[in-house]
This record gives C-alpha cells, sequence and structure tokens, in this order.
C-alpha cells in the first residue's frame, strides 16, 4: 500500500489536479454569475449555463464523470485521508456524484435549486486539490 508523502502520492495530487481539478469548471467557471450563484430564474434564459455545468461535471475528461476519474485515481489508496485538502476533495466529490441523476437530466428546476452545491463542489475540488499539490511538493 503506497502512502501519502511520498513520490506515488505527489504523482497522484499532480494528476488529479490537471485531470479532475481542472477540467471539473472548464467551462462554466466562465460564467461568473453563474459561480456567484445569481442563477435563479436567468438559468431559463441561460441555457449554456446549464450546459456547462453538466459538460464540466458529467465528460469531465474523456467523457467521463468527475466521480469515475475519482474513483479510478484513488481506488488503492488507503482512508481516511491524512492530507485535509484530499478529504475535501473527496467530500465534494461525493456532492456531485449524488446530483448525477440530476444532472443527466439536464434542465430543469431541481437543478437550478442545486447548482450552488455543484458551484461549491467544483470549487473546492479546484482550491482543496491546489492546496494539496501545494503542501505534497512541500513534503
Amino acid at each position: 500500500m503506497v502512502s501519502e508523502g511520498d513520490e506515488c502520492f505527489r504523482a497522484l495530487v499532480a494528476d488529479l489536479k490537471h485531470d479532475l481539478g481542472k477540467y471539473v469548471a472548464w467551462r462554466s467557471a466562465n460564467y461568473p454569475e453563474l459561480w456567484a450563484g445569481d442563477w435563479d430564474e436567468r438559468a431559463w434564459n441561460e441555457p449554456e449555463w446549464v450546459e456547462a455545468l453538466r459538460s464540466d461535471i458529467l465528460t469531465t475528461l474523456g467523457g467521463r464523470a468527475a466521480w469515475e476519474i475519482w474513483d479510478e485515481r484513488t481506488s488503492g489508496w488507503p482512508r481516511p485521508w491524512a492530507s485535509r485538502a484530499m478529504a475535501q476533495v473527496e467530500q465534494a466529490v461525493e456532492v456531485l456524484r449524488r446530483h448525477g441523476d440530476l444532472l443527466r437530466a439536464g434542465a430543469s428546476v431541481e437543478l437550478v435549486r442545486a447548482h450552488r452545491d455543484l458551484v461549491a463542489a467544483q470549487r473546492t475540488i479546484r482550491d482543496a486539490l491546489r492546496r494539496a499539490a501545494r503542501e505534497a511538493q512541500s513534503e
């Protein structure tokens, strides 16, 4: 079993930072109103917001959902994570996973209601992976 703090962990974090952290919000981060939470009834007039959010989470990299990438890359790693940042990423990925059916269904009132949780999870994944990468490099 590989432990945190070694070269394999640094490689894992670097890969996740690129493959998950970068692409989980590739398009949706370009809509400041969406990321600021201003997405109530305006969402119906901004269909590209819905599509950007769905695309980022459901087809993060290579047509795979964000949680599929996380599961694939971290399945052999012991839990709980010693790294607080990695634990935060895992929690945020679970938020996305819980909303998978809703995201697949497309634009809906429920998706509009859930968008703040989804965007917060995207932001957490990006920020926490950046922190984990800095911490891994300093060890």
